[in-house]
C-alpha cells in the first residue's frame, strides 16, 4: 500500500514541483491551481493521497527503498518550497498558506463532494492565492 501510495505522491509531485519551480512571476498561482488540475485529472490517485497520509500507511515496517523514496519527496517539497518563498520575498509560512493548504483544503472539499474540480473552481482558488500572494511575487 505504501508503494501504491508513494506512486501517486510522485506523479503528483512532478507536475507540482514544475509548476513551483519555474521561473516566472505567476509560480506560486499555477502551483496552486496545478493542484486542482491534477486532481481533475488523476482522482483515483488524489482520492488516496487526500484520503491517507503516508505516516498512517507506514505505521508498520516498510523497506529501506519505500523510507528513502518518502524521506526524499519530503526533502523536495521543502526545498522547492523555500526556494520559492525566497524568491518571492515572502515568509515561508505565508507561501505554505497559498500554495499548499489553501488548495489542499479546496481538494479535500470538493472530494468530500465527491466531484472533479470545475473551472470556477479552478479560478476561484487562482483569485485567493494572488491575494495571499500579493505584489511581492515575482
Amino acid at each position: 500500500m505504501a508503494a501504491v501510495w508513494l506512486r501517486a505522491q510522485e506523479r503528483f509531485l512532478e507536475f507540482y514541483l514544475s509548476e513551483l519551480a519555474r521561473p516566472k512571476s505567476d509560480a506560486g498561482i499555477a502551483a496552486a491551481v496545478s493542484i486542482l488540475i491534477w486532481v481533475g485529472r488523476n482522482p483515483e490517485d488524489a482520492e488516496l493521497l487526500l484520503r491517507h497520509g503516508l505516516r498512517d500507511i507506514l505505521r508498520g515496517e516498510v523497506s529501506i527503498e519505500l523510507d528513502r523514496r518518502a524521506e526524499s519527496n519530503q526533502q523536495q517539497v521543502h526545498a522547492v518550497i523555500a526556494r520559492f518563498a525566497e524568491e518571492s520575498q515572502l515568509p515561508l509560512a505565508d507561501a505554505l498558506v497559498a500554495v499548499v493548504d489553501l488548495p489542499y483544503a479546496m481538494a479535500r472539499r470538493i472530494m468530500r463532494e465527491k466531484r472533479l474540480p470545475t473551472n470556477e473552481d479552478v479560478r476561484a482558488l487562482a483569485r485567493a492565492a494572488s491575494l495571499l500572494l500579493g505584489p511581492q511575487v515575482g
